[in-house]
């Protein structure tokens, strides 16, 4: 007498094959007769699981294996290639300074862009007024604090966004 084991079969899906660095992808099994299941993430992390939810830090292509082991001895992978494609996110980042002028109640900011790796801009200046503009400048009609907002994406579709409290400035002349 013998024994015939089924032969597990290594299925998977991923919440997204395109991300973003930073971002996470959930990778779920649907793997049948497997008692065991072992993901390789192409950069070199092993995971164990069903399902699993992997960050990839840096960008680039990750194929990614999926092996499953049964009773027996059993096995088989399954490999997604082209695998996941995580894309470069921008780094948003801006100084400002206030500008004086022959205006004696000036109120004007001028915003200097350092982001890194961006192609769009999306300036949300704390007074109702917004820019897509690289390096703006707004004219504040008030004393203040406000907190500005710049949002940097890039062709991906990926955006990284910061927020500063910025202080309005006037000269009594």
């Amino acid at each position: 007498p013998f024994t015939v084991y089924p032969r597990p079969v290594a299925v998977f899906t991923v919440s997204s094959q395109t991300i973003c660095e930073g971002q996470s992808v959930i990778f779920s099994s649907q793997s049948t007769f497997a008692d065991s299941l072992v993901w390789d993430m192409g950069d070199g992390t092993i995971l164990i699981g069903n399902s699993v939810v992997y960050t990839y830090p840096t960008a680039g292509n990750y194929p990614i294996t999926l092996s499953v082991y049964g009773a027996g001895g059993c096995s088989d992978i399954s490999i997604l290639n082209p695998g996941i494609q995580v894309n470069p996110t921008p780094i948003a980042g801006f100084e400002f300074i206030n500008i004086q002028n022959q205006d004696p109640l000036s109120g004007t900011v001028e915003f200097t862009n350092q982001s890194q790796n961006a192609s769009a801009y999306d300036w949300q200046f704390g007074n109702g007024h917004s820019s897509s503009e690289i390096n703006p400048t707004e004219k504040y009609y008030q004393y203040g604090t406000f907190e500005v907002t710049l949002i940097a994406s890039n062709q991906f579709g990926c955006a990284d966004t910061l927020v500063q409290l910025i202080k309005t400035d006037f000269d009594a002349g």
